[in-house]
């Protein structure tokens, strides 16, 4: 009981400037089900629970900064277009889906964590 004290007060001392945000925040996830042309589902893990999640649609391959509110974060999408904005669940998981028309197939995908901005890696739609 004293080991599991001691680790827990050296977390809680642990000064913020230590702490590595890319460990310490979740990196959501995101699956798609369904073909491109046509009705697709988008199921997003891993996020804040009941924090916001934004699909964001665009080219693969460059990486853009995407502005307010996660000014200075980066995702794998060139000319981000937002597709949706939902709440995630108390699990942080979030599903969204509809009809996906030709003109979007090969682009890329990714499911931004607007609670503490980190992305999922891109998905081809």
């Amino acid at each position: 009981m004293l080991r599991s004290l001691l680790v827990l007060l050296s977390f809680i001392l642990l000064p913020a400037s230590a702490l590595d945000a890319s460990t310490v925040l979740a990196t959501p996830t995101v699956v798609k089900t369904g073909t491109c042309p046509g009705t697709m589902t988008f199921t997003v893990s891993g996020a804040t629970p009941f924090g916001n999640v934004a699909l964001v649609w665009g080219n693969a391959g460059t990486t853009v900064k995407v502005g307010n509110p996660c000014n200075g974060m980066t995702i794998n999408v060139s000319g981000p277009n937002v597709a949706i904005v939902r709440l995630a669940g108390g699990s942080g998981v979030m599903v969204a889906g509809g009809n996906v028309p030709p003109a979007l197939c090969g682009k890329s995908l990714c499911a931004v964590d607007l609670a503490n901005c980190t992305s999922s890696a891109p998905i081809i739609l």
